[in-house]
């Protein structure tokens, strides 16, 4: 096997931390480059979100500043009286007060690029012709053709407002161009059809744009919700379409997009937020390039600080291990010459004053220690062999007799072997036969339980019967008491029935009397005239007393046939129940049958159970004595074995000794050979 140089392993040893501190930079310069990109990242969201608030800002300023306008005296006054009327000069005065308020609007605020105003009925109004008293910048039908283009989105009742890019109609009537604006909030007006157009600078735009400088090749842009994109690339604003494909709306429950995605080839930081409600989008791409520059300084200095700890490790490292190289060189020359035989060597290193002069001191007076025991060694061999020879010979001698006493106590040991296994085959074969009376015990105690138990269930199985044999002749006797009431209730129907006949009857008389009486009255005319409505009356009388009769005989018709019937079915529970009677009364004598025959058995069962209790006592008797028997053979017959074992040991230890003695001579000789090879 090749040795390895213990400069070698010193500098091997120097170079695993010179490894951990590139690894440390290594790490560390990852740890802080991604800490970093991560604050970036962090700072230029924010930046995005702000820009974003700021913009929400103005748009609502927007939206504010457009509802006052349309909600204005002005205005409400002119499209909504004034713009159709027949006086002339009353929709002119009107109309130039309108224009008015709508024209401060781009001198007011410093964001209004232009003003428009048209409706279906009434003259527009567009701060491009601000100039020109007279100049119109919308004709006719201006309203409908807006509809039929960018307005589309207004043919939905509910959509009151929108923010778009471009409007190309407005644009080519008015003759402005994109560059004018950034991008326009359209409102319908509250009343009446007409819309309310405002165009916002792109100075105003580009300006808050520019706020968002992430460095080169960065952009910050806006994108509206008709897909219009304003970009400021290196301070200059530019229409270039950056962000088609690109996903700009933030996952649900967050307020940005910020991600990592490829443009062009490129990789770059897309950083996104909504304005609002408006459907715009603040934007920026930042090239990951850029970003990475933030940390190359850091990297930088990392690997310098590295290449010197290095460096500077490994120089002290090779200073140190060829130092000690030199001094362990040394000592292993010395000591291998002590190795040969020559203890008077000196070690030249005792003068240093590091652990290597220790160890030379300590070495020089190991070796001194060695010359000492030595000469003891040689003083002492000679002694050695004298008595080991007499042990030999006494080991000899007591092993003979050992041997004599070991071969006695084996023929022993069998027979007290013998005997305990015999008393011990007479136990088990008695406990087995202990364990068949047990168990015959248990089951006759077991019998005996359920005996028991069968005569409590008899017993309570007849007290059941005679309770039941009670509540069924309760229930025959009010069994006997309904057929009873039945008879009763069908006797009153028959009586009510008699009266309704009578009442039927005297309703009949009645009402002939009554229609006698409206004859007679009728002769008598005028003076007749009270009688026939008291006639009349009785007659209504009667007749409802007919018809009441009539129902009352139907009732009573029911009634009768529901007493039939029960009194049919009470008979028919009448028969049950004595049947039930008879069958109870026999189940009862049943019962006593079953409960003598138990009690019989229970009792030639308890004598069963004495005897056999009996029987277990005298087994567990006769299973003590043998065990005892079994137990003094088996204490014998291990006494035996362990003396038997005790004196075998004995004699292995003696042939062992012998054996030992031999060899202690044949050594002291090899010894006195081999201390003759020291110098001391």
């Amino acid at each position: 096997m090749k040795k390895k140089n213990i400069f070698v392993k010193l500098l091997g040893a120097f170079l695993v931390p010179i490894v951990m501190m590139i690894v440390l930079g290594v790490v560390s310069y990852e740890t802080a480059s991604k800490s970093t990109m991560e604050k970036y990242e962090q700072s230029a969201s924010s930046t995005v979100v702000s820009v974003a608030e700021y913009m929400k800002l103005l748009t609502q300023t927007v939206e504010s500043g457009t509802t006052e306008l349309l909600t204005s005296d002005q205005v409400k006054n002119y499209f909504g009286m004034n713009a159709g009327s027949k006086d002339k000069n009353k929709e002119a005065t009107s109309y130039n007060e309108m224009k008015d308020l709508i024209l401060k609007q781009t001198s007011s605020t410093k964001y209004t690029a232009n003003v428009h105003e048209f409706a279906q009925l009434g003259r527009p109004v567009s701060s491009t012709t601000k100039d020109s008293p007279t100049k119109v910048a919308f004709p006719d039908g201006a309203y409908d053709e807006f509809l039929k283009r960018e307005g589309a989105v207004f043919e939905d009742s509910t959509v009151k407002s929108i923010w778009m890019g471009t409007h190309p109609y407005i644009d080519e009537t008015t003759g402005i161009t994109t560059d004018n604006y950034a991008f326009s909030f359209v409102k319908r007006f509250t009343t009446g059809k007409g819309f309310l157009t405002i165009d916002i600078k792109m100075d105003t735009v580009a300006e808050v744009l520019g706020k968002m400088d992430f460095g080169k090749g960065s952009s910050a842009s806006i994108v509206t919700a008709d897909g219009r994109e304003i970009n400021i690339q290196n301070g200059e604003v530019t229409d270039a379409e950056l962000y088609q494909g690109l996903e700009l709306t933030p996952a649900e429950g967050k307020d940005s997009v910020s991600e990592y995605v490829d443009v062009g080839g490129r990789k770059y930081l897309l950083l996104a937020a909504p304005v609002g409600e408006t459907e715009m989008i603040v934007c920026a791409l930042i090239p990951e390039a850029s970003i990475l520059e933030e940390a190359a300084g850091l990297r930088n200095t990392t690997v310098i600080f590295v290449l010197i700890a290095s460096v500077v490790a490994i120089m002290i490292g090779i200073i140190l291990s060829s130092d000690i190289r030199k001094t362990l060189n040394t000592i292993s020359r010395c000591m291998q010459v002590a190795s040969e035989g020559d203890l008077l060597v000196q070690i030249p290193t005792k003068k240093r004053k590091d652990e290597f002069g220790l160890v030379s001191k300590s070495i020089g007076k190991m070796l001194g220690g060695v010359k000492e025991l030595l000469w003891q060694v040689q003083k002492f061999g000679g002694e050695v062999d004298t008595s080991a020879g007499q042990v030999a010979e006494t080991t000899s001698q007591i092993l003979s007799s050992m041997e004599e006493v070991n071969s006695a106590l084996g023929s022993v040991e069998a027979d007290v072997a013998t005997q305990a296994q015999d008393a011990e085959d007479g136990y088990q074969m008695m406990a087995a036969f202990g364990d068949k009376i047990n168990h015959m015990n248990e089951t006759v105690d077991s019998m005996g339980s359920m005996m028991q138990s069968t005569i409590g269930s008899i017993q309570r199985g007849t007290t059941m019967v005679d309770e039941l044999k009670r509540t069924a002749t309760a229930t025959g006797k009010i069994t006997r008491e309904l057929v009873d009431n039945v008879e009763n209730v069908n006797e009153q129907s028959t009586a009510i029935a008699r009266i309704i006949e009578t009442i039927s009857d005297i309703a009949e008389e009645t009402n002939l009397l009554s229609l006698n009486a409206s004859i007679e009255a009728a002769r008598a005319g005028e003076s007749g005239r009270g009688f026939a409505v008291v006639a009349q009356s009785i007659g209504k009388l009667a007749a409802q007393s007919m018809t009441a009769g009539s129902e009352i005989t139907g009732i009573v018709a029911s009634i009768e046939e529901a007493t039939r019937t029960a009194a049919e079915s009470a008979g028919q529970t009448e028969k049950n129940v004595d049947y039930q009677m008879k069958a109870l009364e026999e189940t009862v004598s049943v019962f006593h049958e079953i409960n003598d025959t138990v009690q019989a058995l229970v009792s030639n069962l308890q004598g069963i159970t004495s005897g056999m209790t009996e029987l277990v006592g005298d087994k567990d008797d006769v299973l003590k004595k043998i065990q005892a028997v079994s137990q003094a053979s088996e204490s014998a017959s291990a006494a035996t074995t362990e003396v038997t074992a005790s004196i075998s040991e004995q004699v292995e230890f003696l042939k062992g000794l012998t054996k030992d003695a031999e060899n202690l001579q044949m050594q002291t000789r090899e010894l006195e050979a081999a201390m003759s090879k020291f110098k001391i």
